[in-house]
């Protein structure tokens, strides 16, 4: 049991590390896209330059809930682990998991 919640929890880290990156890179294009005005009608027009700042905000919130959600799972997975496994036990959440 506890082997497949460390596994489980590992897997998750791995999913969390690449969601981060991921929104940090799409944070970093919005940034730079403002900086150039690609919002203030620098280029294309008016229609092409809001779908594409919205199509871009959609992909930012879209990680953003992804990210939290793995987060909270792997929130639940430590506690369902303390309380089932460790707890009973008399052992500490950090002899099985890196937290």
């Amino acid at each position: 049991m506890v082997q497949k919640l460390k596994l489980h929890h590992l897997g998750l880290k791995r999913q969390i590390g690449e969601l981060k990156r991921v929104y940090e890179d799409v944070k970093n294009e919005e940034y730079l896209l403002e900086k150039i005005g690609a919002w203030n009608g620098g280029w294309g027009d008016e229609l092409m330059r809001e779908m594409v700042r919205k199509r871009v905000l959609r992909l930012k919130n879209y990680l953003d809930e992804d990210f939290n959600a793995a987060e909270r799972e792997i929130m639940e997975a430590e506690t369902e682990c303390l309380n089932r496994v460790l707890r009973p036990a008399g052992l500490e959440l950090s002899l099985v998991f890196e937290v």
